[in-house]
């Protein structure tokens, strides 16, 4: 063979090396980018409730009567059960509006809104704040046709100059009267706080 027989084999086999290195490299990139791709979707599929109709991640929800806001709900996710007419909601934040446009923004583990009534029962680590104060429980209830807020669970309400606890609550969001029953203690100074 002559030397320019042997330089193009040469040519030759190196072209097919560079073009069979190429080929691999691609095959491996492929297989990498479908195996990250399958995990993120593993990872989107395993947050889904598979009971649920229908699940979503990061909700907001305005609820309004007669062209006013009555509720405004933010969420993490929420899970749409439609044979049991109820979203089920996971770290939420709902502002309920007072009849003065001023809100009572509330924070909680858990929420579910019935679709066929608008009331909602809040759940977990309950924190409310108004201009007023805070108020700390473990179980709320929103009664939509009412527009009230009722909690059977011991609540504890505090403010700059009173500190109120009681078994059970009644916030009307209409008038923006609050009732207290059951075992109820309070302290009202100036600076409590």
């Amino acid at each position: 063979m002559t030397s320019s027989g042997k330089t193009k084999s040469f040519k030759l086999k190196s072209l097919i090396l560079v073009i069979l290195f190429l080929s691999l490299a691609g095959v491996l990139g492929a297989y990498l980018m479908n195996r990250t791709k399958t995990e993120n979707i593993m990872d989107v599929a395993q947050s889904i409730n598979k009971d649920a109709s229908l699940s979503i991640k990061k909700v907001h929800h305005t609820a309004t009567k007669n062209g006013l806001k009555q509720w405004d709900l933010t969420a993490e996710t929420a899970d749409f059960y439609e044979d049991r007419n109820e979203i089920q909601f996971h770290q939420i934040n709902i502002i309920f509006f007072l009849k003065n446009g001023d809100g009572v923004t509330l924070t909680a583990k858990h929420g579910t809104l019935n679709t066929e009534t608008n009331n909602i029962d809040i759940s977990g680590d309950i924190v409310a704040v108004s201009e007023n104060g805070t108020l700390e429980t473990e179980k709320l209830q929103y009664l939509d046709k009412r527009h009230i807020i009722v909690g059977n669970t011991p609540v504890k309400l505090m403010g700059n100059t009173f500190s109120i606890s009681a078994n059970r609550m009644t916030l009307d969001l209409v008038t923006e009267r609050t009732q207290f029953e059951e075992k109820i203690k309070g302290m009202f100074s100036e600076g409590l706080k």
